[in-house]
């Protein structure tokens, strides 16, 4: 099945049971995405992860990410009061490759 289909189907159920969709743009292009999917995005604002510099999308630490935690916070109905934290800290997925290919092996 074409990933275009899979995005289409995900977006109509997300919409008729009335799930939360929160956009978020990680290269430049037109909004609302042109297609069958532009009725259901036209209403929603998008979080621009576009940035000139590739760190923001590798690390995600930035005013966006602070945004995109918000978004999910509101959905979740968490109060403003309460403060969660995130760590961000880079998986390193050589070595559990390593490791799980080697408990594979025995």
């Amino acid at each position: 099945m074409k990933r275009e289909s899979v995005d289409r189907r995900e977006v109509s159920l997300a919409d008729a049971v009335k799930k939360p969709i929160v956009p978020l743009l990680l290269e430049t292009m037109s909004w609302p995405p042109e297609g069958p999917m532009s009725m259901v995005f036209a209403q929603l604002l998008y979080i621009d992860f576009c940035q000139p510099n590739t760190d923001v999308q590798l690390n995600w630490n930035c005013a966006q990410f602070d945004q995109l935690i918000r978004q999910i916070d509101c959905h979740l109905g968490r109060p403003k009061n309460v403060r969660v934290t995130y760590s961000l800290a880079p998986i390193n997925t050589s070595s559990a490759t390593v490791e799980n290919s080697a408990s594979a092996m025995r």
